[in-house]
């Protein structure tokens, strides 16, 4: 079975607005993977993109997401998200401070791995 061009799967994801989907397969994901066309199309959907973001960090407090969320903030990111987010920098950083809080009530160490 021939896999779907990425490109595509990222155009039908917006058309059917499945923000969920859209978070998991955009992470660590890089300009140079999505078209001119298609970062267009998801700039208008940073808030719902953004929720999403926010849900699935949640979810996975188990984990130390931080680091993904810091990557997102640099200003020579390539990172796909990181363009979408550019308007969101604040959240995205209240986020990490959010996580970092978390993380201290479950008396984990906030030192990265």
């Amino acid at each position: 079975m021939k896999p779907y061009p990425f490109n595509d799967i990222i155009s039908l994801l917006i058309e059917r607005e499945d923000w969920q989907v859209l978070i998991v397969l955009l992470q660590n994901r890089e300009m140079s993977d999505l078209s001119d066309d298609l970062l267009h199309r998801l700039l208008p959907h940073a808030d719902s993109l953004f929720i999403e973001l926010v849900d699935y960090t949640m979810q996975r407090s188990d984990k130390d997401l931080r680091a993904g969320l810091n990557a997102l903030l640099l200003d020579n990111s390539r990172l796909i998200l990181a363009r979408v987010f550019v308007n969101h920098r604040h959240a995205l950083q209240q986020l990490i401070m959010e996580i970092e809080q978390q993380m201290r009530l479950n008396g984990r160490s906030l030192k990265a791995k």
